[in-house]
């Protein structure tokens, strides 16, 4: 099954869309900049989450696309009111898994679990983009909800797994942005449509909502010391100085 499109893919190009590109044509050059800890983290986070909701029915990971989406609609078929993690799903060619999917006779929940302790805008282009696949696909989305880790929560003997998370209700932001989603889909591949890669295109986003492992390829034609390697400067003064034409330790000097 071919897929043009994936949650993480539409993120990636709502950061950037040179990094879509050079994901699909030059994946070789980015680097591994994921926190091994963190990403771990991130995992057993999403773990705890899915019992949230007492009983569930996970979807496997499988290289097969195409038998997760039979998974899940096998079951969504047979069950009246389930709960599922990693449902999985296809339209037109854009894939994506649902972390926390609940189904409740002929409504629909989608929640979007998050290791952060706040809500990010690059979180709800996510589960936006998941609520227009299975809109398209003909599942009634009554709410969406980005369920994030509290960051008041002190932990005792007890461990209470509903206090350890909070859940924000975002449908009516989701509904607001909706619309923008078959647009973005286009203009992305339409992106990814030039076999020429894309020109230089360095801004704050390049570590606004995660960090890019494709910085320093992009940065490549800097000198080795160069503003982006200086401390004590926040990225944006970075960029502000890029912008200026200001790339090296002696730009600086002679500003």
């Amino acid at each position: 099954m071919k897929t043009n499109l994936s949650k993480s893919k539409y993120c990636d190009a709502f950061q950037c869309k040179k990094k879509l590109w050079l994901e699909s044509y030059k994946p070789g050059v980015g680097e591994t900049v994921a926190n091994s800890s963190a990403l771990e983290n991130g995992i057993k986070i999403g773990e705890l989450a899915r019992n949230l909701f007492g009983e569930h029915i996970n979807i496997n990971y499988s290289e097969d696309l195409e038998d997760m989406i039979n998974q899940t609609k096998k079951i969504l078929d047979i069950e009246e009111n389930v709960t599922i993690t990693e449902a999985s799903f296809c339209y037109d060619n854009n894939f994506c898994s649902v972390d926390i999917l609940k189904k409740i006779g002929n409504n629909y929940e989608i929640y979007e679990v998050k290791s952060s302790t706040k809500v990010s805008p690059i979180y709800l282009e996510d589960i936006t983009y998941q609520t227009y696949i299975l809109s398209n696909l003909g599942y009634n989305i009554v709410a969406t909800y980005i369920v994030y880790v509290n960051r008041n929560y002190e932990r005792n003997e007890n461990f209470e797994l509903d206090k350890y998370f909070t859940i924000k209700n975002v449908t009516g932001i989701v509904s607001s942005k909706i619309l923008d989603v078959e647009n973005n889909i286009n203009e992305m591949k339409k992106y990814l449509e030039n076999k020429e890669e894309p020109g230089d295109c360095i801004d704050v986003n390049c570590q606004e909502y995660y960090e890019c492992p494709f910085f320093k390829y992009c940065t490549k034609h800097l000198p080795e010391k160069n503003i982006f390697s200086l401390r004590g400067m926040s990225f944006k003064k970075k960029i502000e100085l890029y912008k200026q034409n200001i790339y090296s330790y002696e730009d600086l000097l002679n500003t």
